[in-house]
C-alpha cells in the first residue's frame, strides 16, 4: 500500500503537479487572450483600411467632380469669350471708339491670341466687304499696340500669328474693295514697315496677296457675270476677272432692284446644270 501511495506520489508532489497544471492553463488562457487580442487588432486594422479606403474612394468622387466642374466652367467661359467676340466682329464699323475698344477687349484677353487671329480670320471671309476693311484698321490697331509692348520688353501675342493669316486675311478683301480702300489697304501695310512692325521684305510678301480677283475657292455666283455684262459699256468675251469691279457687284447683286434677275439666273443654271 505505502509503495502504490509512493508510486502515486504524496499530497505535496499532487500539489506541485497541480501547480504545473495550473500555470499550463494560465498560459493556454493567456494565449487565447492574447490571441483574440491579436484578431480584435486585425479587425480594428481591417475596418481603419476600409474606411481610409471608403475616405480615398470619397476624396477620389470629389477631386473628379471638382475637375468635371472646373472643365465645364472653363469650356462655359471659354464660349462665353467666343461669343462676345462674334458679336463685336458682327457689329463692327468704322469709327475710332468702337475700333479701340474692340481692340482693347482683345488685349485684355490676349491668352486667347491664337484662337481669337484664327476666328477673325475666318470671319473675315464671311461678312461684307466693308466689315473686312474694318477688322483690317482693327487688326493695324492690335499690331500697333503689340508693337508698342514688344518696344518695352512686355510679352506680345498677336504679330506672328496674325503674319501667318494676313495671306488669307488680304487676298479676301483686296479684291472686292473698292479702289480708295484699296488704297487705304496699301498704306497700312507701309505703315507697318514704317513702325517696324513687319520688315519690308515680309510687307511685300504679304503685298502679292493683294489681287483683284478672288482667291482660289471663292465662288462666284452667276449673278456677278451677267450683271457686270449689263453693267459694262465696254465688255470684251471672255471676262477677265482682273477687270471685275465686285464690289459695285456685290452691292448690286444685292439691291432690291436685281433681286428677281438674280434669281432667274440662279434658276437658269441650276435648270441647266441639274443643280438641285
Amino acid at each position: 500500500m505505502d509503495q502504490y501511495n509512493n508510486l502515486n506520489g504524496n499530497n505535496e508532489d499532487n500539489s506541485q503537479y497541480n501547480g504545473y497544471d495550473n500555470m499550463n492553463n494560465q498560459f493556454y488562457n493567456n494565449n487565447v487572450n492574447r490571441y483574440d487580442n491579436n484578431n480584435n487588432d486585425n479587425n480594428n486594422n481591417n475596418n481603419n483600411n476600409n474606411n481610409n479606403n471608403n475616405n480615398n474612394n470619397n476624396n477620389n468622387n470629389y477631386n473628379n467632380y471638382n475637375n468635371q466642374y472646373n472643365n465645364n466652367d472653363q469650356y462655359n467661359q471659354q464660349d462665353f469669350i467666343m461669343n462676345q467676340l462674334n458679336d463685336m466682329l458682327n457689329r463692327i464699323d468704322s469709327s475710332q471708339d468702337y475700333i479701340k475698344n474692340t481692340k482693347d477687349w482683345i488685349m485684355n484677353n490676349c491668352f486667347n491670341s491664337v484662337i481669337f487671329v484664327n476666328f477673325i480670320t475666318k470671319k473675315v471671309t464671311e461678312i461684307s466687304p466693308d466689315q473686312k476693311l474694318f477688322i483690317l484698321f482693327l487688326i493695324s490697331d492690335i499690331l500697333h499696340f503689340s508693337q508698342f509692348n514688344r518696344i518695352e520688353g512686355r510679352p506680345e501675342y498677336f504679330i506672328q500669328p496674325f503674319y501667318q493669316n494676313l495671306p488669307i486675311i488680304l487676298s479676301n478683301t483686296y479684291y472686292i474693295i473698292n479702289q480708295p480702300m484699296r488704297d487705304q489697304v496699301n498704306s497700312i501695310l507701309d505703315l507697318w514697315i514704317e513702325r517696324n512692325i513687319y520688315t519690308k521684305n515680309e510687307v511685300d510678301e504679304l503685298k502679292r496677296y493683294l489681287k483683284k480677283s478672288p482667291p482660289q475657292g471663292v465662288a462666284i455666283t452667276p449673278g456677278v457675270t451677267v450683271s457686270h455684262i449689263r453693267l459694262s459699256q465696254d465688255v470684251t468675251l471672255p471676262l477677265n476677272p482682273q477687270d471685275i469691279d465686285y464690289y459695285h457687284l456685290y452691292n448690286f447683286d444685292r439691291s432690291e432692284n436685281n433681286t428677281a434677275l438674280y434669281n432667274s439666273i440662279d434658276h437658269f443654271y441650276k435648270t441647266i446644270y441639274k443643280e438641285t
